[in-house]
């Protein structure tokens, strides 16, 4: 998703595609939804869902993809999976962070 927000062309576009993505998360997915989401996107299905912008989208995939020291706080077993409590505009979000060993590379472009 971060991926494909990246190729608009301006503030504006990004944040009308990111608006749009929001108006169809929160019509469209409930809490059961999201958690089927692959672990990598679970991230950011959340940050749009839960009001984040361009700016903190991107920040948000570098907490959870390039920051590796940050990843070693507020780490937990929920029902079987690794996760990490974000805090994403106020709202406590358990991030997923199993897929993190295997796909060192996501998030790097």
């Amino acid at each position: 998703m971060i991926e494909i927000i990246k190729l608009q062309k301006n503030e504006q576009e990004k944040e009308s595609l990111i608006a749009g993505l929001r108006k169809i998360i929160n019509e469209r997915m409930d809490s059961q939804n999201i958690s089927e989401v692959r672990q990598a996107s679970r991230c950011m299905v959340l940050g749009i869902k839960h009001g984040m912008n361009d700016e903190e989208l991107l920040n948000l995939e570098t907490e959870l993809f390039i920051g590796d020291k940050s990843l070693a706080q507020n780490i937990q077993c929920i029902n079987g999976e690794t996760v990490k409590n974000l805090s994403i505009h106020g709202r406590t979000c358990a991030i997923p962070v199993d897929f993190l060993e295997s796909e060192k590379t996501f998030g790097s472009n």
